[in-house]
């Protein structure tokens, strides 16, 4: 029987001497970051009627619309009463979205439903 074979240990190499430094850092400015700043609508004034505008001609809206009851401004003060006249104005609307072309005439719904 052989014995193992002896692995040959490596001999530690010397150590370098420190050298002394003597160097002075330079500080490169960092670059700056480019952020792009979105541009905000030209028109803000437009989009904020035209989504008053779609939740005033909600017929749920419509129909909480009552004499006498206060109006609010954008900042929640109160800014009057709903007069005689807004409510006729507001029962027209409500006239003129409930015969809206959205609901099938009597004719159409009697043919499905087989009447």
């Amino acid at each position: 029987m052989n014995p193992a074979p002896k692995k040959q240990v490596k001999k530690p190499k010397p150590q370098k001497p420190v050298k002394p430094v003597n160097q002075k850092w330079v500080e490169k400015p960092q670059p700056v970051a480019k952020v792009k700043i979105p541009i905000p609508p030209k028109q803000p004034k437009k989009r904020l009627k035209a989504c008053l505008g779609s939740i005033g001609h909600h017929i749920d809206y419509r129909a909480l619309i009552q004499l006498g009851v206060s109006r609010y401004d954008k900042d929640g003060q109160v800014a009057g009463e709903v007069t005689q006249a807004d409510v006729e104005d507001n029962l027209k609307r409500l006239d003129r979205l409930n015969k809206s072309p959205k609901q099938p005439p009597d004719g159409y719904a009697s043919l499905v439903l087989g009447k």
